[in-house]
């Protein structure tokens, strides 16, 4: 299944800007080895909200990572093998906020850690903030299933 990267980037302008991430992604699109099938954001709570720290773009045997927290001269990028997934763990959790007003927010919260090999020192983690965590987690579980596990 092949995705539209344009219309995979408007799901995050909220957080970035769309020329900033059709940017980033440019380069680390363009050396899959595979078409990539899915876009995953990983999100973290912020000083004013959910922020998105990194973008992760998946294909049927890769997962790449996209730091967009880095200085901005300074583009990062990982590359790792899904078959190389040892231990899979997944956190669901809720975060309430307090708003300045004394209103609550309540985020629905997920983190998803991936281990690659049994020393356990190499790990992806994945972390959603935010009101579709269902969505965001189907998603991820559809693109990393746990039968990736070697």
């Amino acid at each position: 299944m092949s995705i539209d990267f344009n219309e995979e980037m408007k799901k995050y302008e909220q957080f970035l800007a769309l020329d900033k991430l059709q940017k980033v992604v440019k380069m680390p699109a363009s050396l899959f080895p595979e078409e990539i099938t899915a876009t995953i954001p990983s999100i973290n709570m912020g000083t004013d909200g959910p922020t998105i720290v990194s973008l992760f773009l998946l294909s049927p045997h890769y997962l790449c990572e996209i730091d967009l927290q880095v200085h901005a001269k300074v583009e990062q990028v990982d590359f790792v093998r899904l078959d190389s997934i040892v231990n899979y763990r997944i956190e669901l959790s809720q975060s309430s906020v307090k708003k300045a007003d004394g209103d609550e927010i309540l985020y629905q919260v997920a983190k998803l850690l991936f281990w690659h090999g049994w020393d356990l020192k190499f790990h992806t983690q994945i972390n959603y903030v935010g009101f579709e965590r269902d969505e965001w987690f189907k998603t991820v579980t559809d693109s990393i299933p746990i039968s990736v596990m070697t």
